[in-house]
């Protein structure tokens, strides 16, 4: 983020697991996990990402 110039609540990490909802909670961003890759969808929700797509098209979707 530093890099780009960009602050955490303009910034969204997306992932595929709940590992990936965990790193970007605690970097203070919002998170969107996916519902198809390697993770678990119980251990996704679990996590509690501010975001589920289950296609990536939704993205575009979300991000408007």
């Amino acid at each position: 983020m530093q890099n780009l110039n960009v602050r955490p609540e303009e910034t969204l990490y997306v992932g595929d697991s709940e590992i990936d909802v965990f790193c970007g909670k605690s970097s203070g961003v919002y998170t969107c996990a996916v519902t198809y890759g390697i993770g678990d969808i119980k251990s996704i929700i679990a996590a509690d990402p501010d975001f589920i797509i289950t296609d990536l098209t939704k993205l575009i979707i979300l991000l408007s």
